[in-house]
């Protein structure tokens, strides 16, 4: 093939930390569609030097369509190369659960606590996700259209969830920054190819993989808009840890920003990324979530109270990404709007807006460089335009001859043992494994349906043993005439309280088999006549599905006004056809019903409201009740209907007339059927559970961690009944999140408990094989399971976020009681390394079909902070069984300068072993001592504290078998030297009751443009009286004088200083004022600011001020008193 060459070294921009020693020749492509383009010669070293010049041949327009996130192929319109094609942005799908084969959600991947299997899932997804990819020089990373070639797989969620209502909390690992790294990290690698020997010490990828969401992504609470509080110490050691490693090993190749803003400032420019970069091998290429760049500059999206939105325009909101070392990117390819982007950028560029160089570009842009490089993207090409030296190439789909897919059997078994490990035994009296060939009363509607998740594959395979229910599965294994199954739903009949009439299904309807709306009738009431029955189905949250006995369909909830409520709504539940005798039952997946809220009221009436839950994206769920739900009326001439005007509000929704009232009859109680299976049945399998999309899911947080009442209902009826008859009962719980257990665990007639999130395309299938002991379950939770809501902080006017004018606290809808946007595990006392709460299943816990005991733990005495050291523990199986054993290492600082706002565990290593019966392993656990570093927030960087730390060898995070002493030699705590002004927030450690905000656009824009990770960026606020912050070692020698920076937009108040201790008595008095709005423009942007404006305020310290190293508590005495810095005088 034809080429030419070019020489790199004649542009002025390089990576910081590598210059060219010698002149590298790269060919350039001569033909086709990138004809004149520079060309990768294949060797990793050259990384820099190639990214170098090839912005030299695009100048830095080239640059700008990777940060602009521009996909497709871009003409060049500016320099000399004008009318050149180059390679668009990265392209990008998301692929969480999988490519075709169906894994489970990855809450039950991390319950499997299985290193090498994750890795394995990740071989089977890059093998797969690659025979969906073209290789062939212009016809690869397409985004979007019929000759797609999605580059990136977003995966390996990084996402941290404090608490489990999150709406979300499926798609994480743990609530373990450090178990969820290792998870992420094997993964990423088996699915990029990182770890295969031809990739060349981790260099190429046959896929970029992404994370998600970088860096503060809570929960949906106000989705798009939310203002996630944190301090610096969870940022930091929590929050953005877990995906480091991943990156630091370049099997991560980039993230997709968080909606919303962390501390004010917006996620998708936040300092973050910077810190991010700087952990990184090859960079941190950086995609939005969906249209999240333009919510920076959207009207009323993400304002400060005085500004309506954060950034005027798309152009400056990049130019603040660019700063960030982020990238932008709009939904979909579109030319015009590429070249409208690109061209903006670079014109913001050449006019230094923001203060923004040529060189912030380019090295904003070559972390998306380098990834599109390491997957063979600018690789010279053989004659057939395939990639020369990338060793990934006969695996794409143009070139291979067969794709990867589910059906390759080696796919199926790692998916089946993915089902498998994901299970967690939760109880067990000794009553599973089940014995086959007895009478099993199946029960609960969980049984016979099959709800995914968000993000799983979105066909199930359709091979065998796929897909099925669990009814199905279970009457497989046991045979259809060994089993019963009731739906064990409650049956009722409503009378309208306007006339008194008996609310039926239209039996004079043209087709009373699809249904009609729905009317009352003069008849009295039958219960033997199905148009007066409706079958209730009870999903929690107080979401209910009601369906006509009539002709078996759901009735609607429809939005609009005066709507008409019908019983034809036929989505499909239940999966297994009736007649069990059928040799395959086909499995399908199980759609929510329309939901309605019912509700009681005080004369015991019920009334019915239509579209009361939003199962949308949008995160608009939060005030939906009032603005969308509409009570189900009772029109004068007898038909059912939606009023005239939504709820609107908390007044409105209470005055209810006879017309939304009705008085209910229950003609079946719940379970009614699966009681009398007592007299036949051997045992009793209750299923219950929390469906996703309706109790949580993309866009939606539960608001209590309860399931359905008919759930509990369930089981305790059903388990007395079986108990009455020395009859045992297993409870089945399908969630993917943690659900309220303390019920069911402390029931004596419960003598087995399951726990399954959705399981992929085996779920069930694993399912049985652990109840009937085919496989021994070895899963163990990944989070803490809290035994009731008094763990979750309240909601509060501060759960609202900052700048929403529209909506106030008493327009949410009054199920939501917890302040869902507190991103601060130490301040929350949440996850297991810092709560007191009440726990029913602590983090790692899981029981087995056999025991084990642990012996001859060893540890060294002491070791260096740098390097990593090794841990021996035998293990032994006792029992009967093969299996597995999680082995879990925890450590401890015994005198961290944190003291008990240190973690009070946590987990630095952990390993899955398999041990048959009665035998003993010597388990090795290696532990890196940088995973046991603590944020000082004096230094503002990592350190490993030196001290005396035990180490905790165990089952759980509360089961711990044995204990030794380490000493480790590192660093001590920085002092803070007090003379000069600090920002309170980058150097408090602890917290009480408050929350964070931006202190200033200019001054972002300046630390951005500084490359400081920590920049002064946050100011504190106070929830109320006795709200605190605490700094640590704080040097105070000397100090006469004390001044601090502060704002309050409401009505001021006092700030306090305190030595020590909280309660200690005040060596300073702050007296607040209350400060208006701060108008100006920053001059090198040309951009007009409204804020809350700032003041000093200085006091002297007289007698009371103390000498010497101290703990400052700032604490405050009214609520809304922001503080942004102090700083100490000597003179």
């Amino acid at each position: 093939m034809l080429v030419t060459t070019l020489t790199a070294g004649l542009v002025n921009f390089h990576a910081p930390a590598k210059q060219a020693e010698e002149s590298i020749v790269f060919k350039k492509q001569v033909g086709g569609v990138f004809d004149g383009m520079p060309l990768f010669d294949g060797e990793p070293e050259h990384l820099d030097e190639f990214v170098d010049t090839y912005f030299e041949y695009t100048g830095i327009e080239g640059a700008a369509v990777y940060v602009t996130g521009s996909r497709n192929h871009y003409t060049l319109q500016r320099g000399p190369n004008a009318g050149k094609v180059i390679p668009g942005a990265l392209s990008a799908a998301d692929n969480v659960q999988g490519i075709s084969t169906d894994f489970p959600a990855l809450v039950g991947m991390g319950q499997t606590w299985n290193k090498d299997l994750l890795s394995d899932i990740g071989k089977v997804m890059g093998s797969e996700k690659i025979s969906t990819l073209k290789v062939k020089q212009g016809e690869s990373n397409i985004h979007g259209g019929a000759n797609a070639s999605a580059t990136v797989a977003f995966t390996v969620v990084s996402d941290m969830r404090i608490n489990p209502l999150s709406g979300r909390f499926d798609e994480g690992f743990s609530e373990d920054a450090h178990m969820a790294a290792e998870m992420i990290d094997g993964m990423a690698a088996g699915l990029s190819g990182t770890d295969q020997e031809k990739s060349d010490d981790g260099f190429w990828m046959r896929a970029a993989v992404g994370t998600k969401h970088f860096s503060v992504y809570n929960a949906q609470w106000f989705r798009q808009s939310a203002n996630n509080s944190a301090g610096a110490r969870s940022i930091f050691e929590y929050q953005t840890r877990s995906p480091l490693k991943a990156l630091s090993t370049g099997s991560v190749a980039g993230v997709m920003t968080s909606f919303g803003r962390t501390n004010g400032i917006p996620n998708i420019f936040s300092p973050y990324q910077i810190h991010a970069n700087n952990f990184s091998k090859y960079g941190v290429y950086s995609s939005p979530d969906f249209n999240g760049d333009q919510l920076v500059f959207q009207a009323n999206m993400q304002g400060n109270g005085y500004d309506t939105q954060y950034a005027t325009d798309r152009t400056n909101a990049t130019i603040l990404m660019i700063l960030a070392k982020a990238n932008a990117g709009r939904p979909g390819p579109s030319i015009p709007n590429a070249l409208a982007d690109v061209a903006a950028v670079v014109d913001a560029v050449e006019q230094g807006r923001y203060g923004i160089t040529k060189e912030d570009l380019i090295e904003a842009a070559r972390p998306h460089m380098n990834q599109l490089v390491r997957v063979g993207v600018f690789n010279e090409v053989d004659e057939n335009g395939i990639p020369k030296n990338y060793p990934f190439a006969q695996e794409a789909k143009d070139v291979r001859a067969v794709p990867a897919t589910f059906n390759a059997p080696e796919h199926q078994e790692v998916a089946l043992r993915a089902a498998q490990e994901s299970i967690v035994l939760l109880k067990n009296d000794g009553t599973l494994p089940l014995e086959k060939n007895k009478k099993a009363a199946v029960s609960g509607v969980y049984a016979d349906s099959r709800f995914k998740t968000t993000y799983s594959v979105g066909t199930t395979p359709q091979i065998e043993n796929s897909g099925i229910s669990p009814l199905s599965a279970i009457i497989k294994a046991n045979g259809a005439n060994n089993v019963s199954y009731d739906p064990a739903v409650k049956v009722i009949a409503l009378k309208s309280k306007l006339n008194g009439q008996t609310v039926t299904a239209d039996v004079n309807a043209p087709n009373v088999t699809n249904g009609s709306q729905l009317v009352t009738t003069s008849e009295s009431l039958d219960v033997y006549n199905p148009a007066h029955l409706f079958e209730v189905y009870n999903w929690g949250q107080e979401g209910y599905s009601l369906r006509s006995v009539k002709n078996g369909r759901w009735l609607t909830s429809p939005n609009a006004a005066n709507s008409a409520i019908e019983n034809t709504n036929n989505t499909a539940l239940n999966l297994t056809n009736n007649d069990w005798d059928l040799a395959q039952m086909v499995g399908q997946t199980s759609a929510i019903p329309p939901t309605i809220r019912v509700e009681k009221n005080e004369d015991q009436s019920l009334s019915l409201i239509a579209s009361g839950f939003r199962t949308g994206f949008g995160g608009d769920f939060t005030n939906w009740y009032y603005s969308n739900g509409r009570f189900i009326t009772t029109g004068s001439d007898g038909k059912l209907k939606t009023s005239a005007a939504p709820l609107g509000n908390k007044v409105n929704a209470a005055n209810r007339n006879d017309d939304v009232k009705y008085e209910q009859t229950v003609v079946k109680e719940v379970g009614a059927q699966a009681v009398k299976q007592a007299e036949t049945d051997d045992y009793a399998v209750v299923f219950v559970g929390a469906i996703p999309r309706h109790s949580a899911g993309e866009g939606n947080d539960r608001s209590d961690l309860n399931m359905s009442t008919a759930d509990y209902e369930l089981v305790e009826k059903v388990s007395a009944a079986f108990a009455a008859k020395g009859k045992k009962t297993v409870v089945v719980v399908k969630t993917s999140f943690p659900v309220s257990m303390e019920r069911i665990q402390n029931n004596p007639n419960v003598s087995a408990i399951v726990y399954q999130p959705y399981g992929g395309q085996y779920d069930s299938t694993a399912l049985t094989q652990v109840l009937y002991g085919d496989y021994a379950p070895t899963g163990r939770l990944s989070s803490t399971w809290y035994a009731d809501m008094s763990a979750f902080p309240a909601i509060s006017k501060y759960s609202i976020p900052e700048g929403n004018t529209t909506i106030g606290l008493a327009d949410i809808d009054p199920r939501f009681e917890v302040d869902m946007t507190n991103a601060d595990p130490i301040e929350q006392k949440l996850t297991y390394m810092y709560t007191n709460a009440k726990v029913t299943y602590p983090f790692g816990y899981g029981l087995s079909y056999s025991s084990f005991t642990y012996s001859d733990f060893a540890a060294p005495v002491s070791t260096n902070g740098q390097e990593s050291f090794d841990v021996t523990v035998k293990v032994k199986n006792t029992g009967n069984v093969n299996t597995s054993e999680v082995v879990q290492l925890y450590a401890k600082n015994k005198k961290s300068v944190y003291g008990t706002y240190a973690p009070q565990k946590q987990l630095v290593a952990f390993e899955k072993v398999s041990l048959a019966a009665g035998e003993t392993k010597t388990v090795t656990l290696s532990v890196d001592p940088k995973d046991l570093a603590i944020w000082d927030v004096n230094k503002g960087d990592f350190i490993v504290e030196e001290g005396s730390y035990k180490l905790m060898v165990g089952a759980s995070s509360n089961d711990i078998k044995a204990e030794k002493e380490i000493a480790i030699t590192g660093d001590s705590l920085s002092a803070l030297p007090a003379n000069k002004p600090f920002n309170v927030f980058d150097h408090a450690f602890a917290s009480n009751e408050v929350v964070y905000h931006e202190v200033s656009k200019q001054r972002t824009a300046e630390s951005l443009k500084a490359e400081k990770v920590v920049g002064g960026y946050h100011a504190v606020r106070s929830k109320g009286n006795g709200s605190w912050v605490a700094l640590p070692k704080v040097v105070l020698t000397g100090s006469k004088k004390v001044t601090a920076s502060v704002a309050s937009d409401m009505a001021g108040g006092k700030i306090t200083l305190h030595a020590d201790s909280v309660n200690s008595a005040p060596f300073a008095e702050i007296n607040v004022p209350t400060t208006g709005k701060n108008t100006y423009t920053i001059q090198n942007a040309g951009v007009t600011v409204n804020e809350l404006g700032y003041t000093e305020v200085t006091v002297d310290l007289g007698k009371n001020a103390p000498k010497g190293q101290h703990t400052i508590y700032v604490k405050f005495h009214a609520p809304d008193l922001r503080i942004d810095s102090l700083a100490f005088k000597v003179k």
